[in-house]
């Protein structure tokens, strides 16, 4: 592959990773925006910055069938992000939103490992 269509590729799938991942959090945003942080955007690039670069370094093997992966992986960050809003907790909100970000990378790095290599 050339290294353009390579980006081009990555390109939308990032797309369609934060589709994902506003369609389940979008809600959430809408009723309760005063709690985000800062790190809320980050949200949508991390995670997805981890799953690409360990797709794009083959650790293990994988398909293009397994692009697949970055859409669920933004709908379980959308999904995460909707139960974060709706769970109270005594925690400041900027420390549940590190927390959160470090469970989006462990749900990127989880999917990554434990998603066989998928057929094209």
């Amino acid at each position: 592959m050339r290294d353009p269509d390579v980006i081009e590729i990555f390109a939308v799938l990032w797309i369609m990773h934060v589709v994902a991942a506003l369609f389940f959090g979008l809600p959430a945003w809408l009723l309760d925006r005063r709690r985000l942080t800062s790190f809320d955007g980050s949200l949508f690039v991390v995670p997805f910055g981890l799953w690409a670069a360990l797709m794009l370094a083959e650790v293990s093997p994988k398909s293009l069938g397994n692009l697949v992966e970055a859409v669920f992986l933004g709908a379980a960050i959308g999904v995460s992000f909707l139960v974060r809003m709706f769970v109270g907790s005594a925690a400041p909100e900027r420390s549940r939103s590190l927390a959160h970000l470090a469970l989006a990378c462990l749900i990127a790095l989880l999917l990554y490992t434990l998603t066989p290599g998928l057929p094209e």
